[in-house]
C-alpha cells in the first residue's frame, strides 16, 4: 500500500508542478509580451533571443524553480496525505524514500 501511495504522491507532485511552471510561463507573457512575434515560430524566437530584457528572462527562471519546488515538496512529502501521519521504518527505508504509516500509541 505505502508503494502505491509513494506513486501516487510523485504523480500528483508532478502534476502540480507542471500546472505552476506553465502558469507563471503564461502569465509572464501576459506582463511582459514580446511585440511582433510569433511565439511558434523557433527561429523569430532565437533571433530575437539575444536582444531582450532580464524582465523576459525572469518568469521562465521563476517558473521552473517554483514549479520544481512545489512538485519536489508535494512528491516528498506524500501530500495529500497529512506528512504526520507518515514516518521513515528505519534509516535503510529512510535513505530510499519509503514511508509508513504512523503507529498510533494507546495508553
Amino acid at each position: 500500500m505505502k508503494f502505491v501511495i509513494n506513486i501516487l504522491a510523485i504523480l500528483f507532485g508532478w502534476f502540480l508542478g507542471s500546472i505552476i511552471n506553465l502558469g507563471l510561463i503564461q502569465l509572464g507573457h501576459k506582463l511582459f509580451p514580446i511585440v511582433g512575434l510569433d511565439l511558434n515560430d523557433m527561429v523569430a524566437l532565437a533571433e530575437l533571443m539575444p536582444t531582450l530584457e532580464f524582465e523576459f528572462f525572469i518568469f521562465p527562471f521563476l517558473a521552473h524553480a517554483l514549479g520544481t519546488l512545489a512538485g519536489a515538496t508535494t512528491a516528498s512529502t506524500g501530500w495529500p496525505v497529512p506528512a504526520s501521519k507518515w514516518q521513515p521504518d528505519s534509516r535503510s527505508d529512510f535513505s530510499r524514500g519509503l514511508l509508513t504509516p504512523r503507529q498510533s500509541q494507546r495508553p
